[in-house]
């Protein structure tokens, strides 16, 4: 048995390598060297703006321009900071009407690679889309923006960034083939900002009055999935994020918000924006229950905004179109390649698995997740690398065998293989010294019944575990995060993957009877897991009892034992094991 642990180690390397191999097999055509704008074009007849993506990166880092917001403190005086870096974004971009490229006081960039992905009509990761080149955004439901709002509407944003963050974008992209997220590293006087505009009006939205237009080409009505029209949404909401050396305490960013206000007298309306506050970390571990004694201490709300705005969770840093389940800081951390943690928490996950999202601060450069690499707060980042390699599976038709490939060559790269080679060898020293654990005496009548019982309740298992398996890490870390509920947040990935192999592979050895009582341990485990999650969840007793009834019967299983007709009985004959 170590000769054969040696020896699979040794191939490691050589296996790896011939996986590759065939992942690259029948992709040799070449991309276009310049990025696609967008994925539509608009309706005949149209002879409005077109947009054009921003796309001249600087291919060396520029010269140090000014930064006015580091003689303001941001902890100490939050709101002016904030104005500050506003009042930078908007330097030459009003006289462009916002597009970036014409700016005479200094360019701004886009992130390629929104114009695109395989679910064309999902409502948040929208295509860009051709007009202003605006991408969906989570949409507004009844009563979020305003009382008045009876209906759910939809809110579409655009993205840019300025020069010292633009040249990062161009590394990262500088070979569009092959993008390289290791590039990822934003230096001090980064920023970004993201505009959304809302399909809502004044009449439902009263502080939108007089808000500023924008012609985009998007759905008719927010229940809309297929046709598009060209019509004007108006500016909801503005989100800004430097990279603050003050911050590297938190996360290294500086996050602000600010929202349209209508009462605010200027007649310059993008004069009109309230600024809702600014955050530089992620408030590790405080919950609804717990700030309201510990407070907030990272994060700045203005009072203006505090009884007029649904704010992210445990009142923290949130703009009106935002997941109230999440913020800004706790979002933006998940941005890595692979992106594996979803940016937002469930609405139906209980506080400790929301907990996962909120139990630390990640520093710029960091992940969230071992295994992964940091695209340091650039969710733009992460969809658009996400969206060419979707694009890329899709138009080179993978073959059943490269699909394959990719899974077993993640098991390899993240030390997946490790626990299913300490469970082996477990196993077979397991029958080998302890043989007696494997096979249990039975009554001869038993034999077939349990047998059909064995075998019914193992191909479900294997049905209902094999899509886990295939999910990959994405899938294992939402697997893992259940285990919140037991306090570990660490490894996911891991605690998933042993979770979707235990279906999966314990439905094999149900079927076979092969060790037959170790899989009924881990299987008892992971209904253990899945119980708590629904109870720690609030689930109703009929959306739990499905898993606490598969508990119940997994217990039953380890107690009689495989029975006569399985290959246990066969490999680890006993005295005792013998049929009466």
């Amino acid at each position: 048995m170590f000769k054969l642990s040696v020896s699979f180690l040794k191939k490691s390397l050589f296996l790896r390598t011939g996986l590759l191999i065939l992942l690259i097999f029948n992709t040799s055509t070449t991309f276009s060297q310049v990025f696609p704008d967008t994925y539509d074009t608009p309706p005949a007849g149209y002879t409005g703006r077109f947009f054009k993506l921003s796309q001249n990166y600087p291919s060396t880092p520029p010269v140090a321009e000014p930064q006015p917001w580091l003689k303001i403190d941001f902890k100490t005086h939050p709101l002016e900071y904030l104005q500050c870096v506003y009042q930078y974004v908007l330097d030459g971009n009003i006289d462009c009407d916002w597009v970036p490229q014409n700016n005479t006081v200094r360019k701004w960039y886009h992130a390629p690679w929104m114009h695109w992905n395989d679910r064309p009509d999902n409502v948040v990761t929208g295509r860009r889309e051709c007009v202003s080149g605006l991408t969906r955004e989570r949409d507004s439901h009844p009563h979020e923006l305003h009382e008045l709002q009876y209906n759910s509407v939809q809110n579409w944003a655009i993205g840019m960034y300025n020069p010292a963050a633009g040249y990062i974008i161009g590394q990262v992209w500088q070979d569009p083939q092959h993008p390289n997220p290791a590039a990822a590293h934003f230096p001090y006087g980064s920023v970004s900002a993201k505009l959304l505009y809302t399909d809502a009006d004044s009449s439902t939205v009263p502080y939108l009055r007089g808000s500023p237009e924008r012609e985009v080409y998007v759905y008719s009505h927010v229940s809309e999935t297929k046709k598009r029209v060209v019509k004007k949404l108006r500016l909801l909401q503005l989100d800004v994020v430097v990279r603050d050396q003050r911050a590297n305490d938190g996360s290294g960013w500086v996050f602000g918000t600010l929202i349209y206000d209508a009462a605010i007298a200027n007649e310059n309306p993008w004069k009109r924006m309230l600024p809702v506050g600014i955050s530089w970390g992620n408030d590790a571990g405080i919950n609804p229950i717990n700030v309201k004694t510990s407070g907030l201490h990272e994060t700045y709300i203005n009072p203006q905004v505090k009884n007029r705005l649904k704010l992210g969770w445990a009142g923290r840093l949130n703009g009106p179109v935002d997941n109230p389940n999440s913020s800004c800081v706790s979002c933006h951390s998940t941005a890595s390649y692979p992106l594996l943690m979803d940016p937002n928490p469930d609405d139906n996950m209980s506080e400790s698995e929301r907990m996962n999202w909120f139990k630390k601060n990640i520093r710029s450069g960091e992940t969230s997740i071992k295994g992964t690499t940091s695209l340091d707060y650039s969710l733009q980042l992460s969809t658009g690398i996400k969206n060419f390699y979707d694009w890329k599976k899709i138009n080179f038709n993978q073959t059943f065998l490269q699909k394959s490939a990719i899974k077993v060559n993640w098991i390899l790269s993240n030390g997946m293989w490790i626990p299913l080679l300490l469970v082996f060898t477990l196993f077979v020293f397991g029958g080998k010294y302890f043989s007696e654990i494997f096979v249990n005496q039975q009554q001869q009548t038993l034999q077939l019944a349990l047998l059909v019982f064995r075998i019914a309740i193992g191909v479900l298992f294997i049905i209902h575990g094999y899509p886990k398996m295939m999910n990959g890490p994405a899938g294992w870390v939402r697997l893992g995060q259940s285990m919140a509920n037991y306090g570990i947040y660490s490894f996911p990935m891991f605690w998933g993957f042993m979770s979707a192999i235990a279906e999966f592979g314990g439905g094999i050895l149900l079927v076979l009877g092969l060790w037959f009582r170790p899989a009924c341990l881990l299987l008892i485990t992971n209904m253990s897991v899945a119980s708590i999650k629904h109870i720690a969840s609030g689930d109703s007793f009929s959306t739990a009892s499905h898993a606490i009834e598969l508990l119940f019967v997994f217990i039953f299983l380890l107690i009689i034992g495989p029975g006569k007709h399985s290959i246990d009985t066969l490999l680890y004959p006993s005295s005792k094991s013998k049929p009466h």
